[in-house]
């Protein structure tokens, strides 16, 4: 894979300022399965991907009290698949079993106005409207019919339209209060969400604060949901889930910082998050929850009469980056459910249960003269706890020819993950101009958690997929 980005800044006078900016990136992944002698192939898979955007923004200070900031960018991203496969375990030929190609440009408009009324009140405004025109051909394998049958055909566009309001009021020198309101609408249902918002800050004194905050929100869900088609015992083409609504979640935090020193920071958050309206299959012994999906999109029929929950703590300390280095030291501690029409209460995919993290990085400064030459070290630890998932019945499955779920929905969780990453970088600098040369490997301890299963049809047995390997990235940037 490769990416590469850019940003120009111009000023224009009493015009204001304006910066031009891009990143693009493509990456592909070519799979296969073969014998151990490497003489048969069993299966073959390409993937593809690429994303692109570019944009201009612009600021203009109106007065002593206003400035407006605005954006303009086309961005577009795409995939495909291809996939070839053997039709059994005595099977040599490999046959087309999946192939697909989805498209998406988006234009984006987002301006905000903020304004200073007085010492104690400002106020912030805005509006963001996307357009998006998608392109989505899907063909997979039925094993029913025996036939590669196309599973999604669309091309459109969807808008939506988003405005916000904000107000911070300074009431004295220890409480501020901010609050406003977020609207959304999604012009491919009609969906429209008004989402009330606040947040308290109490400063007890120099070093230390506690913070309140609470509001409602809502989720999109990726366009091929609404868009995804499938046939009726009549034969005609319908989209199941066209009429889908937002999902929407009432939020709630509190929290406490104390500087500990001069460049250390600790925080204490506990939050809870209450989703209600969730798509999950409108089926009264379904345990599908839309949430724990990981494909690209499903044809089930769907309806927003699903819950959910998210609560925990999270702890952070965080070293400022003085004295020629930083590091921060995070603990989340949580948990996850969700309920679907059946009525059963489950662990969500992603109630991993904790997670924590541990990085530091350093700077040295080599040589003198007229160069600023620095060589920066950086080491990142995290674990996660594993997710949830629904075991496979083999006997189904070797039975069907294709994987078939256990009876005890989203009842196995994974085991933890671990990783190491680790950062060397030497960057060279002038006045006008700096050059930086980056190596950044992932996983240096080349950890080999499983993450996932599957069944396999030519062994008739559940095999295991491993977390990503040990993956060096170079990366050159340059800064004028």
């Amino acid at each position: 894979y490769q990416d590469a980005a850019f940003k120009v800044k111009l000023p224009a006078g009493k015009a204001g300022t304006f910066s031009l900016f891009g990143l693009g990136g493509r990456s592909s992944i070519a799979q296969e399965d073969k014998s151990q002698d490497g003489d048969s192939t069993f299966a073959r898979t390409a993937y593809g991907s690429r994303m692109g955007v570019v944009g201009l923004t612009h600021t203009k200070l109106i007065n002593d009290n206003n400035y407006l900031y605005t954006t303009l960018s086309l961005s577009g991203n795409g995939s495909e698949t291809d996939h070839y496969a053997t039709g059994g375990p005595e099977d040599t030929e490999l046959l087309q079993r999946h192939v697909d190609d989805l498209r998406r440009w988006t234009w984006r408009f987002q301006s905000t106005l903020n304004t200073r009324i007085s010492a104690a009140h400002k106020l912030r405004s805005g509006i963001i409207v996307s357009h998006d025109r998608f392109r989505m051909l899907v063909d997979s394998w039925d094993f029913d019919t025996q036939v590669l049958e196309r599973q999604l055909d669309r091309s459109g566009d969807a808008t939506t339209v988003q405005a916000f309001s904000s107000w911070k009021w300074r009431l004295n020198e220890q409480l501020s209060l901010t609050s406003g309101v977020h609207v959304l609408h999604y012009a491919m249902n009609k969906s429209t969400s008004v989402e009330p918002r606040a947040a308290l800050r109490y400063q007890w004194d120099a070093s230390r604060a506690f913070t309140l905050g609470a509001g409602l929100h809502s989720r999109l869900e990726n366009v091929m949901t609404y868009q995804a088609q499938d046939i009726d015992a009549n034969g005609n083409v319908f989209q199941p889930n066209r009429d889908l609504g937002l999902g929407r979640a009432a939020h709630a935090v509190v929290g406490y910082e104390q500087m500990l020193s001069e460049d250390i920071q600790f925080k204490a958050e506990a939050y809870y998050q209450h989703l209600f309206d969730q798509p999950v299959e409108h089926a009264t012994n379904s345990a599908f929850w839309l949430g724990n999906f990981d494909g690209w999109f499903t044809t089930k029929p769907l309806a927003n009469s699903g819950m959910a929950y998210n609560g925990g703590v999270e702890l952070s300390v965080e070293k400022f980056f003085t004295k020629g280095w930083h590091a921060l030291a995070t603990v989340s501690v949580f948990e996850s459910q969700f309920k679907t029409l059946d009525g059963t209460w489950r662990n969500s995919r992603y109630s991993l249960g904790s997670v924590a993290n541990v990085l530091a990085g350093k700077e040295w400064k080599l040589g003198n003269g007229d160069k600023d030459k620095v060589l920066l070290t950086g080491l990142r630890y995290s674990v996660m706890g594993g997710q949830w998932r629904t075991p496979i019945d083999l006997q189904a499955s070797i039975a069907s020819g294709t994987q078939q779920e256990g009876t005890e929905p989203w009842s196995v969780k994974g085991e933890p993950i671990h990783k190491v990453d680790m950062v060397l970088a030497y960057r060279v600098g002038r006045a006008k101009v700096s050059h930086e040369f980056k190596m950044d490997v992932q996983n240096v301890a080349n950890a080999q958690t499983v993450v996932y299963e599957y069944y396999n049809n030519r062994t008739q047995k559940i095999e295991a997929v491993n977390q990503l390997a040990m993956l060096p990235v170079l990366q050159y940037t340059l800064r004028f």
